[in-house]
């Protein structure tokens, strides 16, 4: 009876081992050829079945085991962009109605021509020829989105019949206020200070004052181009009245400005 007991009990444990041997078997087996293990669990997609693909959902899953999450995209604006971000700037594509602000600067080169006009005290006429040439360079800052002033340094020169030259060079201040509708800007201004004069072997330490205005075209953020009309006052005085001449000038001239 106790043999049959312990052969009862060997056969038991014969057959546990064998089952435990066969299972192992099978786990060696998968790892030698690539397959997963029967009834594994996918490291990939934990609570899914091997060979299934995961269920879609909105939430972000693990890409690896331990790895960082892979996020959604943020949904894109009316604008193409992220609404959380800014959406960047045009390009310059029109004229900014306050444009200027104090401290703003430009300068301008202005070429033409120059017409002699009235003379008073030359009753038989001047003895230029017409037109004449004229050019000038200016410096100018605005101390408000209109008011500005400014430096400017010039010359002009004029033939005579007798083929002679007259040479003047107006160095002054300037200042004046500016329009703006739209990209055009329409500055009125006034000059004045020292204007030497030079005609033949005769010098003259003048004075000069003029006054005009000027149409622009504001063609980007850095240059305008306009066309400007001044009149000048250019005299000369001496001790005995007699000789006095008061001479006007009328200015029309291109202009280049650079904004800066």
């Amino acid at each position: 009876m106790q043999r049959a007991r312990a052969f009862i009990l060997m056969l038991t444990l014969l057959l546990l081992w064998g089952a435990a041997f066969q299972n192992q078997g099978a786990v060696l087996y998968a790892q030698e050829t690539g397959l997963e293990e029967p009834d594994a669990v996918s490291p990939e997609f934990p609570g899914e079945v091997p060979g299934e693909m995961p269920e879609q959902s909105g939430e972000p899953y693990q890409a690896e085991a331990g790895g960082e999450s892979r996020e959604e995209e943020p949904p894109l604006g009316e604008s193409g962009y992220p609404d959380d971000e800014e959406v960047p700037s045009e390009d310059y594509t029109g004229y900014i109605p306050d444009l200027y602000s104090r401290g703003d600067q430009f300068f301008s080169i202005n070429l033409g021509l120059v017409f002699p006009t009235l003379f008073p005290e030359i009753h038989n006429g001047h003895n230029l020829n017409v037109p004449d040439y004229t050019g000038f360079l200016s410096y100018n800052f605005f101390i408000n989105a209109h008011w500005y002033l400014g430096a400017e340094l010039g010359g002009m020169f004029a033939t005579s019949k007798g083929k002679n030259m007259l040479f003047i060079i107006p160095i002054g201040i300037r200042g004046g206020y500016q329009f703006v509708a739209g990209r055009f800007e329409f500055p009125v201004g006034v000059a004045l200070g020292v204007a030497p004069q030079r005609y033949l072997d005769h010098g003259y330490p003048g004075f000069y004052m003029k006054g005009g205005g000027s149409a622009y075209f504001r063609f980007n953020p850095d240059w305008s181009f306009g066309l400007n009309a001044y009149w000048w006052w250019v005299p000369q005085w001496f001790s005995d009245p007699a000789y006095n001449v008061n001479g006007n000038f009328f200015e029309v001239t291109l202009s280049a400005r650079y904004h800066f």
